[in-house]
């Protein structure tokens, strides 16, 4: 899949677009259908299928307080994107300057002069630029006058509920992992690099891995889970401790992984880990050696849940 940034947006692509356009953070099962059906008109028009989306999400910019954390990070939505079958994604820088951006004037200069746009396919919620002037009326209107097909689909629903990035997230808060999966499409997951810890693990027999996240995510509950941990091409089964460590006074968030059966050295190394599903809350243990019995039921439970 291409990635198209800012410099390059205005140049030849060789063919017209059909993009999907919004944040598409989570890239979650409502997204799926939307950029499915970009996927699919393109293939129908001879053009290529694009996502044009904003970094980093605009409340970053225009409300710092109220900013979400984020479903996915940027290398993940690439690769669910290009699983997808995406062509291209298009990724605008989002600043204060572009947040003052006239509508019509994004829609001329981006989609149309720019991209060459035949089709544009949104959620019935699309708002954009100041006032959130820019919205699926304006748009429909855009596209009978300058010549390219909109397409708006309603909120999807599964089973009952309308799935929004806003859903997704307060399963993840709440940590309903397993049931995230129905709406998200895939277990959640989160990217980091192993950093040193202060050993620890190690000496209470189970050692772990101490993970920096790459970005500000959406932080889970606290808690022990059951974890699949992909490292290259390869998957390992673990588990995650989420939380602030109250058994040994500490308030600092951390997210520390113990792989099953692995020995290898991760220092500096860059790994992604799926919550399948919550073993337990956080808590404060008396002693070392509760806690010691305690980890190994929650590894022998982790077992269980993923078969291994």
């Amino acid at each position: 899949m291409q990635l198209i940034t800012d410099q390059e947006i205005a140049k030849d692509h060789g063919r017209p677009m059909v993009i999907a356009l919004g944040s598409f953070d989570g890239v979650h099962q409502g997204h799926q259908v939307i950029i499915r059906e970009t996927v699919q008109q393109a293939k129908a028009m001879n053009a290529m299928s694009g996502v044009f989306t904003f970094h980093p999400h605009p409340l970053k910019v225009l409300a710092p307080e109220r900013a979400p954390g984020l479903i996915t990070a940027l290398s993940q939505k690439r690769r669910i994107l290009s699983e997808l079958g995406v062509d291209c994604l298009i990724l605008k820088a989002f600043n204060l300057e572009f947040a003052t951006t006239d509508f019509r004037d994004f829609v001329e200069t981006y989609l149309f002069k720019s991209l060459k746009v035949k089709g544009i396919v949104i959620g019935e919620d699309f708002r954009f630029g100041r006032g959130s002037e820019g919205n699926v009326q304006r748009m429909e209107e855009l596209g009978q006058e300058l010549g390219f097909q909109v397409t708006v689909f309603d909120t999807i629903q599964v089973e009952g509920k309308e799935v929004r990035s806003t859903l997704i997230r307060d399963l993840i808060i709440t940590g309903q992992m397993t049931r995230l999966i129905t709406y998200l499409g895939r277990p959640f997951s989160m990217i980091g690099k192993v950093t040193h810890g202060d050993g620890r693990g190690r000496n209470l027999g189970f050692p772990t891995a101490n993970l920096s996240l790459a970005v500000d995510y959406v932080i889970p509950a606290y808690g022990v889970y059951a974890v699949n941990v992909l490292l290259g091409d390869k998957q390992y089964p673990g588990v995650a401790n989420i939380g602030i460590r109250p058994t040994f006074d500490k308030r600092d968030l951390s997210v520390e992984i113990h792989i099953m059966d692995f020995s290898d050295n991760l220092y500096n190394q860059i790994v992604e880990v799926e919550l399948m599903q919550m073993v337990r809350p956080e808590r404060s243990f008396a002693s070392s050696t509760e806690l010691i019995a305690q980890i190994n039921r929650d590894v022998q439970q982790a077992r269980q849940i993923l078969s291994c």
